[in-house]
């Protein structure tokens, strides 16, 4: 298989499996898709906003100031959250700008099944670079508070190190496959 990506959306996921990528399966894919960025960015939106407003409940009313660094980092999650579910609301997958263009464009269909092929070519290689850049980068960041984690002293901050160690450790993994 050349290039596979998956989108969820309320009813499953839906997917473009493309051994020889040809416009009239694209076309059909992007216009499934619409939908499905929406509903992925509005779920991201309510989640997000869900984070912020219990993250500022949680530091208004928290006393300790571990737990308000806690509540800081949940409300900072919220609002990025929020900003990449507008994200995927108004502008969607990366592939919404070919389909965009392709659409405009005044090509023939065989021109555009081939620019399809090329694409979808290029951007396997890509995401290989991409996951592996990732794999790196959350090692290198669970390096770094592992061994926080083990010069702390306060038993606190020690766990919260430790978690952030963990769970980078995980991602790094997930991006090694």
């Amino acid at each position: 298989m050349l290039f596979s990506t998956v989108a969820f959306a309320e009813d499953g996921p839906l997917e473009l499996n493309l051994d020889k990528p040809n416009w009239s399966n694209f076309k059909s894919y992007m216009m499934e898709r619409k939908n499905s960025d929406y509903i992925n960015g509005l779920s991201y939106v309510i989640s997000g906003s869900v984070a912020t407003v219990g993250g500022i409940i949680g530091y208004e009313t928290s006393q300790d100031p571990i737990a308000k660094a806690v509540f800081g980092l949940s409300q900072s999650i919220g609002i990025a959250a929020i900003g990449y579910g507008a994200y995927q609301w108004n502008i969607g997958s990366e592939h919404n700008s070919v389909y965009a263009a392709l659409s405009r464009s005044k090509l023939s269909e065989n021109q555009r099944n081939e620019f399809l092929e090329n694409y979808f070519a290029h951007l396997k290689v890509t995401k290989k670079k991409t996951r592996l850049i990732q794999a790196v980068t959350h090692g290198l960041v669970a390096g770094l508070n592992g061994y926080y984690a083990a010069k702390e002293k306060n038993k606190d901050l020690k766990a919260a190190f430790g978690f952030i160690a963990g769970i980078n450790v995980l991602a790094a993994i997930s991006y090694s496959f």
